[in-house]
């Protein structure tokens, strides 16, 4: 606003350039997976949009050689710098819970094994993880050692989500 001679803030909006971070860290709520020893690919991106970070995660591998599916739901890690504010989003930890509508920050996609749907949603498990889960038609599943695990040939997930970080400012 002016009122033709001074200029008056009336907000800002804090972003900044892309980021890529390379190797997703995998962890589970019982034993963490082992992922593929050949990747094509395995990273994020994130950049900042005023108090929200906005992620992608990439993981793609053609083959299950040096897999291990680990045990109970998949968790997926955050950037270090950043502890997600969950007094603005609340998280779900519920371990298999086959309905994560709670803490839902975007959209998840798998490819690559048959037998699970192609995409989800990306829910908030805790302020540094996020986990994933599918739609069948008849019921939600869990990204989990059991379900669209890592131990399988030709596998992809791809998430893209937008969390509110603690200590951001707009």
């Amino acid at each position: 606003m002016s009122d033709g001679s001074n200029w008056i803030i009336i907000g800002k909006n804090t972003s900044s350039n892309v980021t890529t971070i390379s190797g997703l860290t995998i962890g589970a709520t019982t034993t963490a997976p082992t992922k593929a020893t050949i990747r094509q690919q395995d990273f994020l991106t994130w950049s900042r949009q005023g108090k929200y970070a906005l992620i992608h995660m990439e993981y793609v591998a053609a083959s299950s050689a040096g897999r291990t599916a680990g045990s109970g739901d998949y968790l997926f890690q955050m950037p270090s710098n950043m502890l997600i504010d969950t007094t603005l989003v609340t998280p779900n930890t519920t371990v298999g819970s086959p309905y994560l509508m709670s803490g839902v920050v975007g959209t998840f996609s798998n490819a690559g094994n048959t037998n699970y749907y192609p995409g989800g949603s990306v829910s908030v498990y805790s302020t540094s993880q996020v986990r994933f889960s599918m739609y069948t038609g008849t019921v939600n599943i869990v990204v989990s050692s059991s379900f669209a695990s890592l131990n399988v040939d030709t596998l992809m997930y791809g998430a893209d989500f937008k969390v509110p970080i603690q200590d951001w400012q707009p």
